[in-house]
């Protein structure tokens, strides 16, 4: 079974929303899914996963969520070849840097040796439900 693990940073709520919304569909699958804030996640809990979802907020133009920035960091010089990894964000087409943080986790997944499955899903502040069910059958095939 694939053990998974979503990992998001939230201040407004709406990326926790949508983190648990993924939680949601992917436990309809059968998958052992684990829903953790970033706040209180360690880069070492990756390594118990078969396949890890990470999602931020945008803030500012382009911004990490606050609490995502030193996960981040720690994330860059871990060691997670052929991890599987999937990326989600939320932010507003208002903004220049639409979903930032997506673009940031993305390269930061490139130095670690993890494998991006999937195309990143980008959400303009509300979650389309099909784009969500979607995505999900993208990452888990």
């Amino acid at each position: 079974m694939c053990k998974t693990i979503i990992i998001y940073g939230s201040t407004t709520g709406n990326c926790e929303s949508i983190a648990s919304a993924i939680e949601k569909n992917l436990k309809s699958k059968g998958l052992q899914t684990t829903l953790k804030n970033v706040a209180n996640t360690s880069v070492n809990e990756l390594f118990d996963y078969d396949l890890i979802l990470l999602g931020s907020s945008t803030w500012g133009d382009g911004g990490l969520q606050d609490d995502f920035i030193e996960f981040d960091k720690s994330l860059s010089s871990t060691n997670l070849s052929n991890k599987k990894v999937a990326i989600f964000g939320v932010g507003n087409t208002g903004w220049p840097n639409f979903c930032g943080s997506v673009d940031t986790l993305e390269t930061s997944i490139q130095t670690t040796g993890a494998i991006l499955v999937g195309k990143s899903l980008r959400v303009d502040v509300d979650l389309d439900r099909n784009e969500l069910e979607e995505w999900v059958e993208q990452i888990i095939s």
